[in-house]
């Protein structure tokens, strides 16, 4: 998890109608349930997976699934397919050693939501699309490396969102990755389009493990790899 003092959510003067969330300390190289691309072993093999649910679910929503899993490769950046075969999703990846830990979070429910400060949910990517989009942008600050993230909200998410911030200035909102807390920020003022910055992320790696989280879209079924 990330080690941080307060969040502030306010706006960023630099671009116009854009909000920042500002991170005020150093992030950790580790993040718990976070991909690291570090310990995947590149090689000339290829590997198959094959992928199991054990609830009653259609063709229609296996397939559904696939695509998940299927963007969330691309998002790795990384040579796979996903397709779907009987019952059962069928992965194959190319040029890196298996590995437990990316078919782990190949897997992983991937459940984005923002909660008020009494815990009650505002915005949940498990019935709703949240993420629009996540890019990562490189910015020196004091002569050291410095990235930020630039997050958009769906259409529809980023009014909701702009209307609860307006009501609840000087309040916390948090946000949960998987049922875990991954920040409690401060809103600061309204966030007019859904769109916000998060600065000060030390290094590559640890922006695109956050764009990663933000990017993977909710997997709607529990999968677990065929022995």
């Amino acid at each position: 998890m990330f080690q941080t003092r307060d969040l502030i959510i306010r706006e960023n003067k630099r671009f116009k109608k854009r909000l920042h969330i500002v991170i005020i300390c150093v992030m950790l190289l580790t993040i718990s349930g976070c991909i690291q691309m570090k310990d995947f072993i590149y090689s000339s093999h290829t590997f198959s997976i094959t992928l199991d649910t054990t609830e009653n679910i259609s063709k229609t929503q296996l397939k559904q699934a696939c695509d998940v899993i299927e963007n969330r490769i691309k998002i790795l950046k990384i040579d796979g397919t996903a397709s779907v075969k009987n019952q059962s999703i069928i992965v194959t990846i190319k040029g890196i050693d298996k590995s437990d830990e990316l078919i782990e979070k190949l897997c992983r429910r991937g459940n984005i939501c923002f909660i008020d400060e009494n815990g009650d949910t505002i915005l949940d990517n498990s019935s709703n699309d949240l993420i629009e989009s996540a890019q990562i942008y490189f910015k020196p600050l004091d002569g050291k490396s410095n990235y930020s993230l630039e997050v958009h909200l769906c259409k529809k998410a980023a009014e909701e969102f702009g209307n609860f911030t307006e009501q609840n200035i000087g309040k916390h909102i948090g946000i949960i990755i998987d049922q875990e807390m991954y920040s409690y920020p401060i809103i600061s003022e309204k966030i007019e389009n859904g769109i916000f910055e998060m600065d000060n992320i030390k290094d590559e790696e640890n922006a695109f493990i956050i764009k990663y989280l933000f990017l993977s879209e909710y997997l709607p079924y529990e999968f677990s790899l065929r022995q």
